[in-house]
């Protein structure tokens, strides 16, 4: 690549045509977390806290991603937790209540409140989420958006990548105006617009992947696009799940730095290594200090993205849009170059031009010596091969 196409490509990014797109708005909905699921999540925190802090004393990270992603499934599917135990102590460190899953918790309440704005807009909706298997978050949303009347399906990672597009087409077709699915199972490849089209992307858990949230989010808003595209992030306050929203947006505020789009925020991002389960780890055991929340991180997020469309809009485009594309006049091609020319030896320095003949070149090419000894070497000549 770097010897035979780098100089012959050019690098642009989505923003560089970002006048063919419609506008994109990204909000960070924070709700509270009804009395019964709060009491029964802090006392989770509080019991898996005592063991987080034992853990990173002993610099033993092997059990952070499973107590991170304990609290962060029980937010959303608060039953079916056996108790949880230490793999080596064999005791028991917590035991999380069980509260009935078929009850419309806050995040719950929010998430039809969207589906009905964009339900009266004829707007599809995609809702993202973690959890799709033992504590299947997916299933238990789709059993509540049935029940009160939306036509839901859930992706499964069952259905092959190059399926996938196939079968989404076939739930357009049905009328189905809500998927619920995995953000990894559409994060490349797959575009969410055209025939497909869903403008609205909400995400009801968020990955820990800055990777996968960032392309996820952008499903919806490729070339192609013609509608509004509206994504949501839904979280409850004071919880793991907002910590992780914040920290994720401070990841993607670091990749932005490295793309050229600076704030000193993002610049202080890209100093921090820490990955986001330690740091949601500390962060259990107050040892995260000073963490902007997640809608004053995404703002700014929002803000650095919008910069850099208007610093593309300020240069030529390279299309403005697809019907000034089609009424633009033709551009004429250039004249072919002239000729060389030179001067006579003797002309004078206003003396007329005259074009100088194409002479030709030969390339002869000599072999000399034999065996080993044997060398070959090439000469150009004007004019014909001499004999």
């Amino acid at each position: 690549f770097a010897r035979h196409l780098i100089d012959q490509v050019a690098f642009l990014e989505l923003a560089d045509l970002a006048l063919m797109l419609p506008p994109l708005t990204e909000e960070v909905r924070t709700v509270e977390m009804d009395a019964p699921l709060r009491a029964a999540y802090d006392e989770l925190r509080q019991d898996l806290s005592s063991a987080v802090v034992h853990a990173l004393h002993r610099r033993y990270r092997g059990l952070l991603g499973s107590y991170i992603t304990t609290l962060l499934a029980y937010l959303d599917h608060p039953a079916g937790f056996p108790p949880i135990r230490h793999p080596s102590e064999d005791t028991i460190i917590a035991v999380p209540r069980s509260l009935p899953l078929d009850h419309l918790y806050a995040k719950d309440r929010a998430l039809l409140e969207i589906l009905e704005e964009e339900a009266a807009a004829d707007r599809r909706v995609f809702v993202f989420v973690t959890n799709t298997e033992r504590h299947d978050v997916a299933g238990r949303l789709a059993r509540i958006l049935t029940e009160r009347g939306y036509q839901a399906e859930t992706l499964r990672a069952s259905v092959a990548p190059e399926h996938r597009e196939q079968w989404l087409e076939h739930q357009v077709a049905k009328g189905v105006q809500v998927v619920i699915g995995n953000p990894g199972l559409v994060q490349t490849g797959l575009d969410l617009t055209g025939a497909l089209d869903f403008p609205t992307l909400v995400f009801y858990q968020a990955p820990l992947s800055a990777y996968t949230l960032r392309q996820a989010s952008r499903r919806s808003h490729r070339i192609g696009s013609d509608r509004p595209v509206r994504v949501v992030y839904l979280t409850y306050e004071n919880s793991v799940g907002a910590t992780a929203l914040s920290l994720l947006g401070s990841k993607i505020q670091s990749s932005l730095a490295i793309e050229g789009r600076f704030s000193t925020e993002g610049l202080a991002a890209m100093s921090d290594s820490t990955d986001i389960t330690t740091a949601l780890a500390a962060s259990l055991v107050g040892e995260l200090q000073d963490l902007e929340s997640a809608e004053t991180i995404w703002r700014r997020v929002a803000e650095l993205e919008t910069q850099q469309v208007q610093a593309a809009a300020a240069e030529h485009p390279l299309v403005a849009s697809a019907v000034e594309a089609e009424s633009a006049v033709p551009i004429e091609p250039p004249p072919p170059a002239p000729e060389p020319v030179m001067p006579e030896p003797d002309a004078v320095h206003n003396a007329p031009l005259v074009v100088v003949p194409d002479v030709p070149v030969t390339i002869v090419t000599e072999v000399t010596g034999s065996g080993r000894r044997r060398r070959a070497t090439a000469r150009a000549v004007d004019g014909d091969v001499p004999p």
